[in-house]
């Protein structure tokens, strides 16, 4: 048989309300918890304490392990912010260098149509003034 202990409310009056605790019983035997010996007991407890020293221990390395993290993080995500600035200054020189190379640019393509004009002019005078420039 099996024991089953099945726990119902019962209405005592009009707002108390009860527990009653029911066994119920099935086919198959009832397990019910084996008593222990005192010397098994004090060995189950030195080991449940020495376990749960060594779970200490290690929850203790687990959170020196996550503080490490955590300040490695911390580094990191100060170096990104510090990244973000050099390139952010670097994105602004480069946009300088570029204006600077416009604009010499179009001085050079300036200066090569000035020139450009200069020679026409030259080729136009000798030509229409009989090889005298002036």
């Amino acid at each position: 048989m099996v024991c089953v202990f099945v726990c119902t409310p019962i209405l005592l009056g009009s707002h108390d309300l009860s527990w009653q605790l029911r066994s119920t019983q099935f086919s198959r035997p009832c397990f019910t918890r084996p008593t222990i010996p005192q010397h098994d007991r004090t060995a189950l407890l030195k080991g449940t304490i020495r376990l749960t020293n060594e779970t200490n221990e290690l929850a203790a390395g687990i959170g020196e392990n996550l503080r490490g993290q955590r300040t490695s993080l911390e580094d990191g995500s100060t170096r990104i912010c510090e990244m973000k600035g050099f390139a952010g200054e670097a994105r602004r020189l480069l946009n300088q260098m570029a204006r600077r190379a416009a604009c010499h640019r179009v001085t050079m393509w300036g200066i090569i149509v000035f020139l450009l004009v200069c020679i026409g002019l030259t080729l136009y005078r000798l030509f229409t003034n009989h090889g005298h420039i002036i």
